[in-house]
């Protein structure tokens, strides 16, 4: 059956809206009836021709959206949900296929979201009635994804979401939270109520388990929480449905992003895993600026042992900001988490193991921990900032074969290149620094040590 081309001014949209500032005439009727027409297995391609105001679209299989001559989507005031998303929404089923979404512009009207996320949960203020995070496009249960040259901007929560899925394909992306600048230069206070007001849960591009076959090849990211989120099992939450009664967890392989641009956020690339299999991740060519930290690699304090095999990220270039320590600048954001909340949090499968707070206080370049059978960190390029390490491996990290080569700017001898806590089995070390205590032991351990040319302490000796 041939494929339906509609351009969606011919066929009753008004499209009147503004991508910036909302308003005009509700475009969602006659949208939702063309892509209602693939319901039979038809083929549709839909061009939007301009501004449409939405409140949210549902797509089915074998579905193109394209925009043209400014077109892209607003959400409506009071909607609470995706601005597009798959229509069969399943955490084990896929159903929906062949969806491809490309040159649009996205505004998810963030301010005009209502509170409306269940009383339990410590993320309330980014979520919809069920749990689901509201985002910008959302898709579970998929196969044959391809999202390119979008821009997702002012989204209440995730700008892209992705569980359960295979065959995806992302290029030229770009997430903008669409908040006011950090201001930095107004000190703690203003810092404490930027916080208050913005930070819940903003990440740019997320992924829950299973995922398989993932490319992406451009990125550019100002986001409040995570840049590049994949998470096999997120906090292990996800068994109790905190995110939401369609997203699940399992696996995440194969795969390769290249090309990130991060705008100072909060935290670049995440990759969890509790307990759930996380293998042949290729990461390269990253650059910009980062608030917090660059890359976390955990089973998330304390939620499990971590499963990770092989993850390699190369070719770096990213600085750290200036932040004040979470304690501080979380401090009012934290009063307004209910006991409800905090209480709900009992439902998530921690672990009995005592958690490594370190690791979301100390604010590395470099946050590792849990067991990781092959890691690579080539060709990093950064700038040594004061009483924050480069690398940090925590104290439940064990590393089997770590690879690091790292390059740090440092003219003050500021730097602290390794804090070490866990255990690493064999470290491949190639360092280019002046200084000479490359590693700060705090009760870590290293097997076998290869190509460090420069004296360690004595509590990293061999064992």
């Amino acid at each position: 059956m041939r494929p339906a081309y509609f351009i969606a001014s011919s066929h009753g949209a008004a499209l009147d809206s503004d991508l910036l500032r909302g308003g005009g005439r509700d475009d969602t009727a006659t949208l939702q009836r063309i892509l209602d027409l693939a319901k039979d297995g038809r083929g549709v391609h839909l061009l939007v021709d301009g501004p449409a105001l939405v409140a949210g679209l549902e797509v089915h299989s074998n579905t193109v959206i394209e925009c043209t001559a400014g077109g892209g989507f607003y959400l409506k005031a009071g909607s609470q949900r995706a601005i597009i998303r798959n229509a069969h929404r399943s955490k084990d089923e896929v159903t929906d296929s062949r969806i491809s979404i490309r040159h649009c512009f996205f505004n998810g009207n963030s301010e005009g979201q209502s509170i409306v996320g269940p009383m339990e949960s410590v993320f309330r203020a980014a979520q919809e009635r069920d749990g689901t995070f509201m985002s910008g496009l959302q898709f579970f249960g998929v196969h044959y994804l391809s999202i390119e040259q979008v821009t997702l901007w002012g989204i209440r929560s995730f700008g892209l979401w992705i569980a359960n899925a295979k065959f995806i394909q992302l290029r030229s992306i770009t997430v903008d939270n669409g908040i006011p600048p950090y201001p930095e230069r107004e000190g703690l206070s203003a810092v404490q109520a930027w916080l208050r007001e913005h930070s819940h849960n903003r990440d740019g591009v997320h992924f829950c388990g299973p995922i398989q076959y993932l490319t992406i090849d451009g990125l550019m990211l100002r986001t409040l929480d995570d840049g590049l989120s994949l998470t096999a099992d997120d906090a292990s939450a996800a068994k109790a449905d905190a995110m939401g009664p369609y997203v699940g967890f399992g696996p995440i392989t194969d795969v390769t992003v290249n090309n990130v641009l991060f705008m100072g956020v909060s935290h670049a690339v995440r990759l969890l895993s509790a307990t759930s299999r996380m293998d042949r991740i290729v990461i390269s060519n990253l650059s910009g600026t980062v608030r917090e930290r660059m890359v976390v690699i955990s089973p998330f304090i304390n939620r499990g042992r971590g499963n990770f095999g092989s993850v390699i990220i190369s070719n770096v270039a990213v600085d750290l900001l200036n932040a004040f320590p979470r304690s501080q600048a979380y401090a009012l954001a934290n009063k307004d988490i209910s006991p409800e909340a905090v209480a709900g949090t009992a439902r998530w499968d921690w672990s009995a193991e005592p958690p490594d707070l370190g690791e979301e206080t100390d604010l590395p370049l470099f946050s590792l921990n849990g067991q990781i059978e092959n890691l690579q960190l080539r060709q990093v390029v950064t700038k040594g900032v004061s009483g924050r390490p480069i690398i940090r491996v925590g104290k439940n990290a064990k590393i089997a074969s770590f690879t690091l080569d790292l390059s740090i700017h440092d003219p003050t001898l500021q730097a602290m290149p390794v804090r070490l806590l866990g255990e690493v089995e064999r470290l491949n070390l190639l360092l280019d620094w002046r200084g000479s205590q490359p590693i700060s032991c705090m009760g870590g351990k290293i097997a076998v040590l290869r190509q460090l040319d420069v004296p360690l302490r004595e509590c990293c000796s061999l064992r």
